[in-house]
């Protein structure tokens, strides 16, 4: 063909030991692996999916087709997550990079993957392993089987698969000694004292903030005040300041050195658990029809821990919980305000669990017209429910609201509900005290970072028919035209809650969505092979396919709206000898 067909085989998977096809897609070049659950980290959303991504131009512009059939989308991206497929039964996987989109489908940007699976399994097949980091931590427990047969006479065959794995994920950077404690340490102005405008050193610190409490201020009697776990402050030990601004967001060295809340507490690999199940039966109806149904069930669990949330607090003198000795400078100086950084380091990350269930249903028929003439038809039908669930997730505006506290009548409160505006009152506030790590009551916890969640279903309706064939006869042999049309309907909707749907969380903000998009397809695809085994002409083939697309978008929040995509591709074929082989799209 003039396009390059990679095909990765159930050998490289056996032998790489890889318990998901996705891991042994991702190794190929051709691959960049953006999304995989050891880089999802502090994200969120589909934790632990396996998203394949061609060429890097956007997971979104890689069509994957099991069998050459539709598979239910697992994000509102309309991405596939490869966990999902049975692993023990890919026969191979078939890769085209250039020219896909005309052939498959107008969302093959970047290319195609195509799993295509072993329905001629006869009796049963198993793998059972597991492993652990020389660390300690990163356990991996997996089983796979397969069992097949067939029945009729021959004319039938069956056959289920299930596999379930197991992974315990890694701790934070700080558990492996390789742990980078470098940042890039702006320097300005750039070319300050012969430097560059950003420097990566290390061990570097923080100059706006710190785990206890930091006062930012460029000069004065507050500069560099910081709070220990009793409230009581210390002289701040920034290390060595690169350029001329006194209070850059990094420093090389000081009090909070190799160790800040940028990196802590986010897993290098989330702990996920994966659960699928497969079942084919097909059966020939006559000589020149076959049926098929293939159903599957897949299940994917994960949590990850987000970044460790950062805030920049106005802090007034009648603050209930200033310490005496800060309150008393603030007096002697004129001082009515400062500005305090702080890293909630005692609170830790929000912890996101996540859920992914997705169920599919195929229905195919197939069968000959003659002898050069080919048909098949499907309809898929798949349903994805997704539901992130997040706990001790940081609201700024509540920690800005609760660390403003004052004391009215021997009682300390939020000063929104001790100002005599009603119309500002939160009757939930619950003063913090942010001078010192560790000093935030659990009742105060629990209202500055309390809980929320995200949930999304998407279901998808898929019917296609292809017929090919040899239409007449060329000098180098049968000139073959491939034709079919397809139409699908993806359809998506979700829920959050209200503070999610406002972007108030520090991280994993769900968002509620509801839309539609229906499309229908239709292409043609020519091969004509123009010579063969002639002098200075070993082969020579003309390829070319044309696909016209149409979309149609809708949404209960925004004007519905279409849109139409032709894509084609020529491509030519010629071998003047068996040595050498030239192809161009």
């Amino acid at each position: 063909a003039p396009t390059p067909v990679t095909v990765m085989g159930n050998d490289r998977i056996q032998a790489r030991a890889e318990t998901n096809v996705g891991d042994a897609l991702n190794e190929l070049p051709s691959f960049r692996a953006l999304t995989t659950p050891n880089t999802q980290q502090a994200t969120g959303g589909n934790i632990g999916a396996r998203v394949l991504d061609l060429r890097g131009l956007g997971a979104t512009r890689t069509l994957v087709l099991v069998d050459g059939k539709r598979f239910v989308p697992s994000t509102t991206q309309g991405t596939i997550d490869v966990n999902l497929i049975p692993s023990l039964l890919v026969r191979r996987a078939e890769i085209v990079t250039g020219g896909a989109s005309a052939a498959y489908g107008s969302d093959a940007v970047a290319g195609v993957v195509n799993f295509i699976l072993d329905k001629e399994l006869e009796g049963f097949k198993g793998t059972v392993q597991a492993g652990i980091t020389d660390r300690g931590d990163g356990g991996e427990r997996s089983i796979q089987a397969a069992w097949g047969t067939s029945f009729g006479g021959g004319r039938g065959h069956f056959q289920v698969a299930g596999e379930y794995t197991k992974s315990d994920g890694l701790g934070d950077c700080y558990t492996r000694d390789w742990c980078p404690n470098e940042q890039l340490i702006g320097n300005s102005p750039a070319g300050f004292d012969g430097n560059p405008a950003s420097i990566r050193n290390g061990p570097a610190g923080t100059g706006t903030l710190s785990s206890g409490g930091l006062i930012v201020a460029n000069s004065g009697p507050l500069r560099g005040l910081a709070f220990n776990p009793d409230g009581s402050t210390y002289d701040y030990d920034y290390g060595t300041i690169y350029g001329t601004n006194p209070s850059p967001l990094f420093t090389l060295g000081g009090s909070e050195a190799g160790r800040n809340g940028f990196l802590d507490g986010i897993l290098l690999a989330p702990p996920v658990e994966r659960l699928i199940g497969y079942a084919h039966a097909d059966y020939e109806l006559s000589d020149s029809i076959k049926a098929g149904l293939d159903l599957s069930y897949g299940r994917i669990k994960g949590m990850v821990i987000g970044s460790v949330a950062r805030s920049t607090l106005n802090i007034q003198r009648d603050n209930a919980y200033l310490p005496g000795d800060v309150a008393a400078t603030m007096d002697a100086n004129g001082i009515s305000s400062f500005t305090l950084g702080r890293a909630f380091t005692d609170l830790g990350g929000a912890v996101d669990r996540s859920k992914n269930e997705t169920f599919r249903g195929v229905f195919s028929l197939e069968g000959d017209l003659s002898d050069t003439w080919q048909w098949d038809a499907y309809y898929e039908f798949g349903r994805n429910s997704f539901r992130q669930d997040y706990s001790g997730n940081v609201v700024a505006s509540r920690v800005a609201r609760a660390a403003d506290a004052v004391m009215v009548g021997g009682n300390v409160v939020c000063r929104v509900n001790a100002d005599g505006n009603p119309a500002t009152n939160d009757p939930g506030c619950v003063p913090i005290n942010v001078f010192g790590s560790g000093n935030i009551t659990p009742e105060g916890a629990a209202y500055i970072a309390p809980s929320g969640y995200q949930t999304t279903k998407l279901t998808e309706h898929a019917v296609a028919a292809n017929i090919n064939g040899s239409l007449f006869s060329l000098p180098g042999g049968d000139f073959a035209i491939a034709t079919g049309a397809e139409f699908r309907s993806n359809k998506a909707t979700g829920s959050a809650d209200a503070l999610s749907s406002q972007n108030a969380f520090w991280s994993f903000n769900g968002q509620a969505l509801e839309g539609r998009i229906n499309v229908v397809e239709g292409y043609v695809e020519a091969n004509a092979p123009l010579l063969a085994d002639v002098p200075l002409a070993r082969t020579l083939e003309l390829n070319g396919a044309l696909r016209q697309t149409h979309y149609s978008r809708s949404s209960p929040t925004a004007d519905s709206s279409t849109v139409d995509a032709t894509t084609w591709k020529v491509g030519l074929v010629y071998a003047p000898a068996d040595l050498i082989r030239f192809r161009v799209t």
